[in-house]
């Protein structure tokens, strides 16, 4: 949600078949004001590589295989889409027609699947085959919800191929007037809100949020009570040590800052390494586990160094603040 441009669609008009096209803009147009883009979309499966059937038993990793073996959503276009950037080769010039052209590939399913500037591939798409040359490989921004594509033809390959069209647009999130004229004229037409998918899916993760941290709340309270066993344990130490360095001229106010500074450290180093903790798994819950870009947050070390430390030395003081208070004499004959 946060790292979502200011103008990232939110709403995406699946399914529209090319006579619908025409009458879709219209309504969308006079609804919103502005012209609505749609984009071809062409269905079809990877089945030879550089003249090779494709063996997608050879891939090794399991996110490759399945690209492999999944249809790919084809389209065209006579220019380089926005949010797109060159990796690698040259992307044809506005308006260039034809196979001559080759096709662009995004450098990220090019990695997976092993394929390079250069390389022929061979899409079957409705029993009709389409091959062509890679050459160019794109970078894309997924994260903008713009309408994307793995593959890029330009014009003429695929125009006499079964497509349909596809739309994303951001839309007021209270105005919904526009969608029921335009599903009940074209039931086909499927709308996805996705503005409202991101609104459950925030709700269930805060949800989920709020029952982990009531859990780590017990944790923390479980931490301060060892630490009131452990202070308790060792208190006739300390009021040994209390009336030995008192009847040594050491005063009341030095021995409580002495006590103090202890818990403090104490408190901060506990801070400092859950704040490091809770870095490292944030990072390995977010790359590894949801593949999705770590925004690391300073005040979590400052909550955990500070936090802490106040923490600790409030239970540390309430549990030893009694060892001062005793005449050093009496603890002596009593623990000496």
């Amino acid at each position: 949600r946060t790292n979502l441009p200011p103008d990232a669609p939110n709403q995406f008009l699946v399914n529209v078949l090319p006579d619908q096209v025409e009458d879709a803009k219209a309504t969308l147009s006079g609804r919103f004001g502005r012209e609505i883009a749609f984009s071809p979309m062409v269905r079809g499966r990877l089945v030879e590589l550089n003249g090779t059937p494709l063996d997608t038993t050879r891939f090794e990793d399991a996110r490759a295989r399945r690209l492999a073996e999944r249809e790919f959503n084809l389209s065209w276009t006579d220019t380089l889409p926005g949010g797109n950037r060159l990796a690698g080769g040259r992307f044809w010039a506005p308006g260039a027609r034809g196979e001559a052209e080759g096709m662009s590939l995004e450098d990220g399913i090019a990695e997976s699947l092993g394929v390079k500037l250069g390389d022929t591939l061979t899409f079957d798409i409705a029993g009709l085959r389409v091959t062509a040359k890679v050459t160019s490989l794109r970078k894309v921004d997924w994260d903008s919800f713009r309408v994307n594509f793995f593959a890029l033809f330009p014009p003429g390959p695929l125009d006499d191929k079964p497509a349909s069209y596809i739309a994303a647009f951001k839309a007021p999130e209270t105005d919904n007037a526009w969608l029921a004229p335009l599903v009940q004229k074209h039931p086909n037409i499927l709308a996805i809100d996705v503005g409202e998918l991101m609104r459950q899916v925030q709700s269930i993760v805060d949800r989920v949020s709020r029952a982990i941290e009531f859990v780590f709340l017990f944790t923390l309270v479980g931490g301060l009570l060892v630490l009131q066993a452990a202070v308790a344990a060792t208190q006739d130490e300390r009021r040994f040590d209390a009336a030995i360095l008192r009847t040594l001229g050491a005063s009341r106010r030095q021995l409580q800052s002495a006590q103090i500074a202890e818990f403090l450290l104490l408190g901060a180093l506990a801070g400092l390494v859950a704040a490091a903790g809770a870095t490292v798994i944030g990072w390995v819950l977010a790359d590894r586990v949801f593949k999705i870009p770590f925004d690391a947050n300073a005040m979590v070390w400052l909550y955990g160094i500070v936090g802490g430390a106040i923490a600790v030395v409030l239970a540390g003081w309430l549990g030893t603040r009694g060892t001062l208070n005793q005449p050093p004499l009496a603890v002596i004959r009593q623990l000496g």
